[in-house]
């Protein structure tokens, strides 16, 4: 894995306008492993923290607003107004939408593969965009921020314990971030009684 990370490094080195958007790409496409490969080639000096930050935070609202903007041009689609029929006639994914779509913008954050529906939606369900980028730019900042954070403690851990494989390190991070996953998903449950499982 580490000659995998130096090799990645070195393509940035070869390809330094492009290093930005290596890094916005691999989180767009996996949170977790892409921010800590990112980290890791920050420590290793192939990246810069601001330029990671700025990639980083980026990249995902360009995303979001992709996702959104999606769920907007559904709006008067047929799919969309099936999409809305189905809403309306559940009464719990109805009370959430209407009621507390802002909450669930940021808890969605949070919960593995809720994420993008639930922007789709805020689209669909005619949120306003200032509404929708005041509700997940601040939520998407600590998100990632936290993920940064574990990456950088857990990539110290392994060099003050002179452990060398970036895989241990991956497979720790992994392993805390779906646990963490978990354990939001039931306080969500039990403190208001929203399960994303249940439809």
């Amino acid at each position: 894995m580490t000659t995998f990370i130096d090799a990645i490094g070195g393509w940035i080195i070869d390809h330094n306008t492009l290093r930005h958007l290596f890094v916005a790409g691999s989180i767009i496409l996996q949170g977790e492993l892409g921010t800590f490969v990112s980290v890791t080639l920050v420590l290793k000096n192939y990246l810069s923290w601001g330029g990671f930050f700025i990639a980083a935070l980026g990249g995902i609202a360009v995303y979001d607003g992709f996702l959104f903007s999606i769920g907007k041009f559904l709006k008067n689609k047929p799919l969309g107004k099936k999409l809305k029929k189905k809403i309306i006639k559940n009464k719990r994914i109805n009370h959430y939408i209407h009621n507390n779509l802002g909450r669930l913008l940021i808890v969605s954050r949070f919960l593995l593969y809720i994420n993008i529906g639930v922007i789709v939606l805020a689209g669909l369900m005619n949120m306003r965009p200032k509404e929708f980028f005041k509700n997940r730019l601040f939520i998407d900042a600590l998100w990632i921020s936290v993920l940064a954070l574990g990456s950088y403690l857990i990539l110290s851990g392994l060099t003050l314990l002179k452990l060398r494989h970036v895989e241990i390190g991956i497979a720790i991070f992994l392993i805390l971030a779906f646990t963490a996953h978990a354990v939001f998903r039931r306080f969500l449950k039990k403190r208001i009684g929203f399960d994303p499982r249940q439809n």
